[in-house]
C-alpha cells in the first residue's frame, strides 16, 4: 500500500532565494473560511533550507516568516 502511495508522491525541495507560496492558517488548520478566501498567500522567498524539510521565509518587506514545514509550500512561478 506505502509503495503504491509513494510511487506518485513528488517530494517538495526548494533552494535558497527560490519564491514560494505558502497555504493560509484557515486552510492547514481546517477551520472555516467565506467562500472566496485565498487559499495561499505570498510570494515569499525562501532564506533557508533544513534537512527536516522545514524552510525560513521572507516576504517583500523583508520580514522574516516562519519555519515553515514544506508540505505547505508550493513554488512560485513569476
Amino acid at each position: 500500500m506505502e509503495r503504491a502511495y509513494s510511487k506518485n508522491v513528488i517530494p517538495r525541495k526548494f533552494q535558497v532565494v527560490d519564491l514560494v507560496l505558502s497555504m493560509t492558517l484557515h486552510i492547514q488548520r481546517r477551520l472555516p473560511a467565506e467562500k472566496f478566501t485565498p487559499h495561499w498567500e505570498g510570494p515569499y522567498t525562501v532564506t533557508q533550507t533544513f534537512n527536516n524539510g522545514t524552510y525560513v521565509l521572507v516576504d517583500e518587506k523583508n520580514s522574516e516568516f516562519g519555519p515553515v514545514n514544506g508540505k505547505w509550500l508550493k513554488r512560485y512561478y513569476a
